[in-house]
């Protein structure tokens, strides 16, 4: 910048700070990730008194990757989709697994909770993932990850929908080679 006029300098400068500013806004504030790549592996406990499962070890399989709270009820109807799914397209290829977000003052309700939507595909607890929130980020209590059979991650919602149909997205993934 040296031999610059200070008006031009102050051009570029801004001109540096509206670009920096328009990534912070667009990765902060419209709840899309910057892309879509490969899914950060994780250490699922998914089974007490067993060694954890790491999500690489569900390649050649589609994964619905569902992360909710006990008390943040707008995730009910979308649990209840994924079990539906989870019962009819299991043994075809589809994994689904729930990450509670609870904290250590509602961890006690989770069960209760799991047993009365009828939960049963496999569930665990986000504090017990060691590196979970610096591989995924949170802006609601209800975030869902879909990923392909290569662990490449096709779709984030970020919020409950209670218009989410994913049946055909399921459908379209176990069939891709």
């Amino acid at each position: 910048m040296r031999g610059m006029s200070r008006p031009l300098k102050v051009f570029f400068g801004l001109l540096v700070l509206l670009a920096t500013g328009s990534v912070v806004w667009s990765e902060f504030f419209t709840g899309e990730d910057a892309a879509y790549g490969q899914a950060a592996d994780l250490a699922l406990p998914l089974h007490a008194g067993q060694s954890p499962v790491l999500l690489s070890s569900f390649k050649g399989r589609v994964v619905l990757l569902d992360f909710w709270a006990s008390g943040y009820t707008p995730c009910r109807p979308n649990m209840q989709q994924l079990e539906a799914l989870y019962e009819k397209y299991n043994e075809k290829g589809l994994v689904v697994i729930g990450i509670s977000l609870d904290h250590a003052d509602t961890r006690q309700d989770v069960p209760k909770f799991l047993s009365g939507l009828g939960i049963t595909y496999p569930t665990c607890y986000g504090d017990e993932i060691f590196d979970l929130r610096s591989k995924y980020k949170f802006k609601t209590n209800s975030q869902l990850y879909v990923l392909d059979k290569k662990g490449r991650i096709r779709d984030h919602i970020n919020s409950v929908d209670p218009h989410l149909d994913l049946e055909e997205t399921v459908v379209k993934l176990l069939s891709e080679k």
